[in-house]
């Protein structure tokens, strides 16, 4: 292979390997910033009920006054809804904790101190900087699948 067309598979691959970071680190930038905005899970949770609504208008054909009654229905019942999920949220996490502390019972003394408490700190650190998890366990509900 000639020394011209050698540079050239080279730039190409650095060129595409930079383009895949960029585009990674994009990504992670703008999920970050969907569920660190101000207020974000609130605000996403908003969009998800609007989402559920206009699906069923247009689902179901539903009249303005229908529309206007599912939402007044709906901004009901966020508060119950939201009490609901941050309670699940805690029982998550007790729940997290005995499975961490009955997996511990199994590891040797060594795999306790070291890579065990390693990975889990690892894991609360990614929970913390990426989204929901354990710094905010307001998260909003899934949407229903269609």
């Amino acid at each position: 292979m000639n020394k011209k067309k050698l540079t050239s598979i080279v730039v190409i691959i650095i060129v595409y390997l930079l383009g895949l970071v960029t585009g990674s680190l994009a990504t992670k930038a703008g999920i970050r910033y969907c569920f660190r905005g101000r207020k974000g899970h609130g605000r996403i949770a908003r969009k998800i009920e609007g989402r559920m609504v206009n699906r069923l208008s247009s689902k179901l054909q539903l009249t303005d006054e229908q529309k206007t009654e599912i939402e007044s229905i709906i901004e009901t019942h966020r508060p119950e809804m939201k009490k609901l999920r941050e309670s699940i949220g805690e029982k998550m996490k007790t729940l997290k904790n005995t499975m961490h502390q009955d997996i511990k019972k199994v590891l040797t003394d060594e795999q306790q101190s070291g890579k065990f408490e390693e990975i889990i700190k690892k894991h609360g650190r990614f929970h913390k900087r990426n989204g929901p998890g354990e710094r905010n366990r307001k998260s909003p509900p899934h949407p229903e699948p269609e």
